[in-house]
């Protein structure tokens, strides 16, 4: 409320009483635009699905569970602090209307009960996307350690976003090498002082 004032927009707020489930479907059709636009780490991502079955787009920061969501009708994406795509984005939602029978379609066979657990089990006994399995190798003769993109971290351009620490961070060479994907094996100086911050920092973790 502070930040809104600050800013002359705190008319535009509306603050209510908690909504249970059975009242949400109703509250989502009756927006415009559903907007998830934080840098909180969303582990579910539930919300810009809920929004979309019931009829209503929605914009969300590529943080988390909410970057899987990439594909589904109704859902935009945008890099966090991005307010311009944000912008963008929203008028394209609501002047372009998405086809709202494909968008339950998705979700039924995407994230019904069963595909959802199926997910997770196949998450978190190891088998992981091959987009996780990028590598890297240092040592000039191919017996460097290997690295991969960590799961909470994604690549845009030369930049390389951090889930927990909510922020992007400069790796033009990792990023580079990390997204042709396959294993590089290198001596060059500027890739080996990126790949000591980013191993410091959790951006990459050993694979």
């Amino acid at each position: 409320m502070e930040l809104a004032g600050s800013v002359g927009a705190d008319a535009l707020l509306e603050f209510h009483r908690w909504l249970g489930a059975s009242e949400m479907p109703g509250y989502y059709a009756a927006g415009d635009v559903t907007l998830c636009p934080g840098r909180f780490v969303e582990a579910f991502g539930l919300v810009p699905l809920e929004s979309v079955v019931a009829g209503t787009p929605a914009i969300c920061t590529k943080v988390g569970a909410l970057r899987e969501k990439a594909g589904v009708p109704g859902v935009s994406l945008f890099d966090y602090g991005d307010i311009a795509a944000a912008a963008s984005a929203i008028v394209e939602a609501v002047i372009e209307r998405f086809d709202v029978y494909e968008a339950q379609r998705t979700v039924r066979l995407r994230y019904s009960m069963d595909a959802m657990k199926a997910a997770y089990v196949k998450a978190i006994t190891g088998d992981l996307p091959a987009k996780r399995r990028v590598t890297a190798s240092w040592g000039g003769d191919g017996s460097g350690d290997a690295w991969r993109l960590a799961p909470w971290c994604y690549i845009e351009g030369d930049r390389i976003f951090h889930d927990y620490l909510g922020r992007f961070e400069q790796f033009p060479v990792l990023a580079a090498a990390l997204s042709a994907g396959g294993s590089v094996d290198t001596d060059e100086p500027s890739l080996a002082d990126e790949l000591t911050r980013a191993r410091s920092d959790g951006f990459v973790v050993r694979g």
